[in-house]
């Protein structure tokens, strides 16, 4: 297989695998594959003229709940406009009765603070990367997650990763030609 060629259709390829992942788990069923990295996604270039993109190994699969999905779109929106308090609101919400307990004022306006930092400072994070970042500094605090959602941000983040390999390899490909 030519990686001048087939490159291009793999990134087109896999970049609506991400679309169709993120699609289905957030406004579908809300299934995902929970272990979406480079090595469980299969490219045959011979297979078809633009190629066969295969996903395997679903050990990993899970399907949020429309509660879920809703919360983890709302910390997503939240992200993306860079709000803090908003963050904490809709964090909340996907907290355990026994983490929302903790969660008193003074550890609101830490989680705020250390979010804006995140967020708004010269290193600030985006996306999946974000998301992360959001959930180990929750972690710090010692506020508990649901297992699904930091499987979810952990699998986005592998996709992501996936698709920056995937880049990365087609622009050395590209240049060698």
């Amino acid at each position: 297989v030519d990686p001048v060629v087939m490159g291009p259709r793999m990134a087109q390829q896999r970049y609506d695998l991400s679309s169709k992942w993120f699609e289905e788990a957030m406004f579908g069923s809300g299934f995902y594959h929970g272990d979406l990295h480079a090595g469980n996604i299969m490219f045959d270039g011979d297979a078809h003229e633009n190629g066969l993109l295969t996903a395997i190994d679903f050990g990993n699969a899970k399907t949020l709940s429309q509660e879920e999905r809703s919360a983890i779109f709302k910390l997503m929106v939240a992200i993306e406009i860079k709000d803090s308090k908003i963050l904490l609101q809709h964090f909340r919400t996907l907290l355990s009765p026994q983490s929302q307990a903790k969660l008193t004022p003074e550890l609101e306006a830490r989680f705020t603070a250390e979010a804006d930092k995140l967020l708004r400072g010269p290193k600030a994070a985006t996306g999946g990367d974000a998301m992360v970042k959001v959930l180990t500094m929750a972690n710090n605090l010692r506020l508990e997650m649901p297992g699904a959602i930091s499987n979810f941000s952990r699998s986005q983040v592998m996709l992501e990763n996936a698709l920056s390999e995937l880049v990365g390899r087609n622009s050395r490909n590209w240049r060698a030609a």
